[in-house]
Formats: C-alpha cells, structure tokens, sequence
C-alpha cells in the first residue's frame, strides 16, 4: 500500500472515531428526550384519568339534581293539588256563608265559626303560596348549579383535546427521531437492491465465523456472526469442512441468512448442500479472500472451481501504486467526512443537551378561579402527576 493510502487509513481512522463519538453524543440527547416523552405522556394519561373521573362525578351530580327536580316538580304538583281543593273549599265555605246570610237561618256563632273556618283556609292558603315561591327559589338554583357544571364540563373536554392533540405531536416527533436513529446507525439510505431467487448476496465486508448448532428437523443452522459482523437478513455465506490435511478440506454450499441478532444468526441453505452441515463446519463470505483461507485453503477443492496453482518465483520488488482500493479508501473517506457533518447538524438541532423539564403539577379539569385571581389558572388544584 502506497503512503497516501496509509494516510487514507489513518484519516478513515480518525472520521471512524468522531462518527462514533457523535452517535454517542446523539444517541445520549435522544435517550433524554425520549424519557421526557415518556414523563409527558404518563402526565397526560394522569390528566386524562382526572378527567374521567371529573365526567363522572358531574354525571353522578346532574343525576342526583335531575332526581331532586322531579322530586321537587312532583312536590310542586301535590301543593297545587292541595291548593285547589282548598280553593274549592274556599269558595264553597264563602258559597255556604252567602247562603247563611240569604237565608239568614244560621246563628250568629254558626257564622262566626263559618268566618274563622275561612280565615284559616285562607291563612293555609298564604302558607302554600309561601311554599312554592320557596320550591320556586330552590329551583332556580339548582338550575343554576347545573349550568356551572356544564361550563366546568366543557372546559375539561377543551382540556382533554388540547393534551390530545400535543400528544400527538410529541409521538410525531418520537416517531422522526427513530426513523433519524434508525438511518443513523445503519448508515445507509435505506435501499434494498433485488436479486433473483437462488442468487448469491455475499455481504460486502469479509465475514468469517463457525455454525454453532443444526436444527436437522427444520433446516436451519446457527451462526457465532451476527449484525456486529456486518450481516444482515438476505446476506450469503459460503460453508466448508476445514482439515488439518488442506486437501481433504470440503466445500459444502451456500447458506442464505433469516434473522440476525448482535452476537449470532440463523441461516438455511440456499440450494442443497453437497454434504450434511454440522457443528464446527467454518462460514465465510468468499473462499480466498479471509485469514480462514489463507491459513488452510491452500489445495481446497471445491466443485465447479480449480484448485490454487501452486506459488510461483519471487518477483523483483515494484513500489505499489494506487489502485481501486486506495479509490475505496478515499470514497470511504468522504463518507465518514459527509456523516460527521450531518450527525453534527442533527445534534445541534437540540435546543440545550437536556429536554425541557416536565412540571410536577396540573390543574384538575373544571377548577373554577377565585376573584381576581386570573381566571381559570388562579385556582389551580394541585395533584402528583
């Protein structure tokens, strides 16, 4: 390798530790704003629980002062009864008194008990109607009680949409900044290339590692690789038998990956092994390109592919040149350059290094503000969030 692709090295080194340091950097940021989500969204599962129970209780009061109104309404009608048939009384008492006086048979004693009879169905009179200016009274508080629990009503469903709706803008958020997370630490645009059924998809990087068990039953084999290795669901590895004789070294097939987890993966075979698989069998993304391959490949023979030719005479020293790696190396370059600047720009998006804080304290729905206190927001309830 030439000095300039060293220094390619060195310098992809570098941009290598500053694109983790600033996914350390990001990925801390969005860890504390997701917990402030989770703190909002527990307030507002809180408010929203203070709510109901607000409904309920308002319910439960208008239905209590729909049964005293009947009662009243009903009590009401049972005095207007009564204050007919007095009334009626009445009018027959003074009827009968007119009649007295006509015929002028009845005695003095008999008229004034007559007129004594009437003064006090007529003082009875004035108590019932004294009564029902009372009911009437009574009425018209209640009524006036069940319009401030309408108002208190809306006000807690104007509440509930207004925490509704910023919920919804907080996992709108949520959900941007995992999309963010997710192509951030992927570090590809997201593009799936298609390729036919029975084709190989060797990852890009070199990958070595040993299947560790063989499910026989199902098809399937576990691998001591995962994603930390650079695979991916759809990824190919070649298998092989290594021999401590590199002639009786056996190449078995190709393994297509199902599922992928940090330390190790499942795979299955993409067309039919030319032998049984079984533990301690090697995987690799290519045949002569690994540590695997040049310690015990060298007379490998694998079906379809001739054997290595044999080590030829040294060749006179020529000074390396630059050459499609070093282009690789300095493509790699310019990406990890590109990456830093745009994890840098979504770092610095952040208003401050913490999210804002989360109150500790929510008004109860349907508080209703002392005099001169500001309205609604003076007569805030207190409650744990």
């Amino acid at each position: 390798m030439t000095i300039f692709g060293k220094i390619l090295v060195f310098l992809n080194l570098v941009f290598a530790l500053i694109v983790g340091g600033l996914l350390m950097v990001d990925f801390l940021n969005r860890a504390n704003w997701e917990d402030a989500f989770k703190k909002e969204r527990a307030l507002r599962e809180a408010v929203v629980a203070d709510r109901n129970q607000a409904l309920v209780d308002v319910e439960t009061a208008k239905t209590d002062n729909d049964a005293k109104l009947l009662k009243t309404t009903n009590d009401l009608a049972a005095l207007r009864l009564q204050l007919d048939a007095a009334n009626r009384k009445a009018a027959t008492a003074e009827q009968t008194l007119a009649t007295l006086k006509q015929k002028q048979n009845a005695d003095n004693a008999d008229v004034t008990s007559t007129l004594a009879i009437t003064a006090a169905r007529r003082e009875q009179v004035q108590q019932l109607e004294t009564a029902v200016e009372t009911l009437r009274k009574e009425k018209l508080d209640e009524i006036e009680a069940k319009n401030a629990e309408r108002r208190a009503r809306i006000q807690a469903d104007v509440e509930a949409k207004t925490f509704k709706s910023r919920n919804l803008e907080l996992e709108a958020q949520v959900r941007d900044m995992a999309r963010a997370l997710v192509r951030s630490q992927s570090g590809t645009t997201g593009t799936v290339v298609s390729r036919k059924k029975g084709e190989e998809n060797p990852p890009a990087d070199n990958v070595e590692g040993r299947i560790v068990t063989v499910d026989n039953e199902d098809n399937l084999v576990k691998l001591s690789i995962g994603s930390d290795a650079g695979l991916t669901p759809g990824h190919t590895l070649k298998v092989f038998r290594l021999d401590p004789i590199p002639e009786r070294s056996q190449y078995l097939g190709v393994i297509e990956i199902l599922q992928v987890r940090p330390q190790e993966a499942v795979g299955r075979p993409l067309k039919p092994m030319s032998r049984t698989m079984r533990p301690g069998d090697r995987v690799a993304s290519t045949l002569f390109g690994g540590k695997l391959a040049a310690n015990a490949f060298a007379g490998l023979m694998v079906e379809g592919i001739e054997p290595m030719p044999p080590k030829q005479q040294a060749q006179p020293y020529v000074a390396p040149k630059s050459d499609a790696y070093t282009g690789i190396l300095m493509i790699s370059l310019l990406a990890l350059v590109g990456g830093s600047a745009l994890l840098y720009l979504d770092w610095s998006q952040y208003s401050s290094k913490k999210p804002p804080a989360v109150p500790q304290s929510i008004p109860r729905p349907g508080a209703v503000a002392p005099a001169g206190a500001g309205g609604a927001a003076g007569a805030e309830i207190r409650m744990k969030a």
